[in-house]
């Protein structure tokens, strides 16, 4: 399953939570139409071979999903731009690649560190971004003067 944020994450356990709801209140006919609005979850319900008339495979088979995703590893970003899918797609790529697993990143997003990312993992902090760059660079001239000299 290819959650990439806490954001998606959460979208996605709400849903859970609203079709097992649905699962023994609504009519079959109700729940595939709330389950026909998310992709993931058809796809992988398909995959499974679940009967969409097994009340209780679905059930179980939720509850499985929303245990996986309570489980994920989380790894906190912050980034100076908002970013769009394809950027998540390539950041969700090399995050996982480079942990040997998936993570669910959890993005908050602060103009004011100018670009790059602070990033959070498993209790280390770390600050790639240009804000931190620029104030190290501009540390080592103590006046405009020496800096124009440099």
């Amino acid at each position: 399953m290819q959650i990439r944020t806490t954001k998606e994450a959460s979208e996605l356990i709400n849903l859970i939570e609203t079709l097992k709801d649905s699962i023994y209140k609504a009519d079959l006919v109700s729940f595939n139409k709330i389950l026909q609005n998310n992709a993931i979850l058809t796809t992988y319900l398909r995959e499974s071979e679940i009967s969409s008339g097994n009340k209780e495979a679905i059930a179980s088979y939720l509850d499985r999903t929303k245990e996986e995703i309570l489980k994920m590893s989380r790894i906190k970003l912050t980034m100076a731009i908002n970013p769009d899918s394809a950027l998540l797609d390539k950041m969700f790529s090399w995050f996982k690649d480079a942990a040997g697993k998936e993570l669910l990143m959890d993005i908050s997003i602060n103009p004011g560190i100018l670009g790059g990312l602070l990033v959070t993992y498993k209790g280390l902090y770390r600050d790639f971004s240009l804000k931190s760059r620029l104030d190290n660079y501009f540390k080592r001239f103590s006046t405009v003067y020496d800096l124009l000299r440099s």
